[in-house]
């Protein structure tokens, strides 16, 4: 990943920074009944100290997340190639197949359905925002 390849950000869902602050109280709350106290200046502890330790922490969970997130992107990614195919596949059933007692005819139906079913959950997640006109 290199500096500068996100996109430009768009209209998002949820304000992060009400977010941060409704964190930082809990936390807070966290610290009251471990420590008996919030945190405070000049409490006997280096702040940078602690700082940099934390920081060092942080740096590795967000590569861990990053790379988790990496695959399971390429994953969603196979996974809706897989549905548009199935939509696109087994979406061509012979005219009676409400009523056709063919095999086939029900299974390519019900893979159809299916796959019908699932990209309409992620157009609802993705909140119908993709410009690309792909409906999922």
């Amino acid at each position: 990943m290199h500096a500068g390849s996100e996109p430009m950000p768009h209209a998002g869902q949820q304000s992060v920074t009400q977010q941060v602050i409704c964190d930082l109280l809990a936390r807070e709350q966290v610290g009251i009944q471990t420590y008996g106290d919030t945190l405070r200046t000049f409490n006997g502890r280096r702040a940078l100290v602690d700082a940099y330790q934390e920081a060092i922490d942080l740096v590795q969970y967000l590569k861990q997340e990053i790379m988790e997130r990496e695959i399971l992107e390429r994953k969603l990614q196979y996974a809706l190639i897989a549905l548009a195919t199935i939509y696109d596949m087994y979406g061509q059933v012979c005219e009676e197949y409400v009523d056709c007692t063919h095999q086939s005819c029900a299974a390519s139906y019900g893979a159809w359905a299916t796959a019908d079913e699932a990209r309409r959950a992620i157009r609802h997640l993705d909140g119908e925002r993709r410009s690309d006109g792909d409906p999922a």
